[in-house]
């Protein structure tokens, strides 16, 4: 398996990252960019990063030595119009997607839109963004989680965490009630779930503390960022286990 270069060209490692510097490891975590051509990525790459997600999956259940549970969320802000959509709308009954909010933690939180929104608005430029829904694929049959990374990854709308089978739902629920602490308007609470939206600035501006909050027993995090045209990606587990290169898989 290779990976695909910023060029579209397979490169000769088994995958590119581009590492971010954390401040002496203070959370216990490393991170990086895995670098894209673009997102949404062409339809004929996308089996290819389908490839090194699963081999992300298979590392890190070697690693941890037990099962790990893939929870697969859907970035509706990032979703492609309108196949994306149109995708949802035709799996709903089998995807089960539940709506919540995503949250980024060091930005302001979501202001609804006023009537100034409106008056100043320029002919032709798009409406601010109040805020960012999140769906999250609720059936519980592995399968169908499969499915929806299939069909959404590459697409700049996937978001995957990957933690042991023993994580509750309960830890879900101290990630929702942590993060609509953040909402300062009553628009914006109250929704089912809050999920965690996370990049190197992000990670910069968090504390041991706030990165346990937000993604308590957490192992692996990735979510795709269209601005960036690259996956996030945040793991307890370090970088070179999951991404070895092939020098290191010939040893």
């Amino acid at each position: 398996m290779k990976f695909i270069d910023e060029a579209g060209a397979q490169s000769k490692s088994l995958v590119q990252l581009d590492p971010i510097l954390l401040r002496q490891n203070e959370h216990g975590i490393e991170a990086a960019w895995l670098r894209l051509p673009n997102l949404p990525l062409k339809a004929s790459l996308r089996e290819e990063l389908k490839d090194i997600l699963h081999m992300i999956h298979e590392r890190a259940t070697e690693i941890v030595r037990s099962t790990v549970v893939q929870d697969v969320y859907i970035q509706m802000t990032q979703l492609e119009r309108p196949a994306g959509a149109l995708l949802i709308s035709r799996n709903g009954s089998r995807w089960m997607p539940s709506p919540g909010l995503g949250v980024w933690p060091d930005r302001e939180p979501p202001k609804p839109l006023s009537e100034d929104d409106f008056k100043n608005l320029v002919p032709g430029q798009p409406m601010r963004t109040s805020n960012i829904h999140v769906m999250r694929v609720s059936s519980t049959e592995e399968t169908v989680r499969l499915e929806v990374i299939s069909k959404m990854i590459g697409t700049g709308a996937l978001l995957v965490t990957m933690a042991s089978e023993d994580w509750e739902i309960t830890q879900r629920k101290a990630i929702s009630r942590h993060l609509e602490a953040y909402m300062s308007s009553e628009v914006f609470r109250g929704y089912p779930m809050y999920f965690p939206l996370l990049d190197a600035d992000s990670l910069a501006k968090m504390g041991k503390d706030d990165y346990e909050n937000c993604l308590p027993g957490i192992i692996v995090y990735l979510r795709e960022d269209v601005k960036n045209s690259a996956i996030f990606v945040v793991s307890r587990i370090p970088l070179q286990f999951l991404f070895p290169t092939e020098k290191a898989e010939g040893h």
